[in-house]
């Protein structure tokens, strides 16, 4: 449905190729997500974690009240963030509980 609506738009060529690509992205599994976040260096955000685990968004704000899950905190920001190094270690260290 989506690309239908773009294609009614007549925008340049690349837009329907682009909107395809980022619905591709979406249905990628989270064991996936996690790998390419690692390999483009980049922190998980706290939905990322969410996903991964199952659980809504306020669980793991939870989670990292009770100190149960580590995390980053860049400075000058509220923002919480998750090293996917550290998290992919986490997660298997608790996989068993």
């Amino acid at each position: 449905m989506t690309q239908q609506w773009i294609k009614s738009l007549e925008l340049p060529e690349w837009v329907p190729k682009l909107a395809s690509f980022a619905m591709s992205e979406i249905s990628i599994s989270s064991s996936e997500s996690v790998a390419a976040t690692i390999r483009s260096n980049s922190l998980l955000t706290v939905r990322d974690v969410a996903n991964r685990l199952g659980v809504e968004v306020r669980t793991v704000y939870a989670m990292v009240a009770q100190g149960r899950i580590p995390f980053r905190k860049p400075p000058g920001t509220n923002l919480l963030r998750f090293d996917p190094e550290e998290y992919l270690e986490w997660e298997k260290g608790n996989s068993s509980k």
